[in-house]
């Protein structure tokens, strides 16, 4: 994970029957950019552009991976894919895992400044953003 599931993070609770594996960055070069209104990262499947992305890697069941479909919404926001990543701490061991990239609004993206470690805490969940939306709303000018 590479963005608001690792821990310390406002989705990580998603993670919290599952068991944390390491630290590992992509083998490939990918864009992680954050973008919209709620300031969400997004991964985008260009690769050989940007950054060897830093994240986490997690063992996950069946009900945690849909679990986190279901947030990304698979499908429509986001599709998940195999991609191969290097342990931070062992550059020599090697995994494939899977990772969510963007798959709508990449014009709005691709121009983005690319990252290589999500650390934006200016996330909205989606729980908040109805409050944020009215709170923007009624709050003065």
């Amino acid at each position: 994970v590479y963005g608001t599931f690792k821990r310390g993070f406002p989705n990580s609770h998603l993670l919290e029957r599952s068991t944390y594996i390491g630290d590992f960055r992509t083998v490939d070069r990918f864009p992680l950019v954050v973008g919209g209104q709620w300031f969400s990262p997004y991964l985008l499947d260009i690769p050989n552009t940007g950054n060897n992305v830093r994240g986490e890697v997690y063992a996950v069941d069946d009900a945690v991976l849909a679990d986190l479909d279901h947030l990304e919404q698979v499908g429509v926001n986001y599709s998940r894919k195999v991609a191969k990543v290097t342990s931070s701490s062992d550059r020599s061991f090697q995994a494939d895992v899977f990772i969510y990239f963007k798959t709508n609004q990449l014009d709005k993206l691709i121009d983005k400044t690319y990252m290589e470690d999500y650390q934006c805490r200016k996330y909205v969940p989606r729980h908040m953003r109805s409050q944020k939306v009215y709170s923007m709303a009624t709050s003065p000018r």
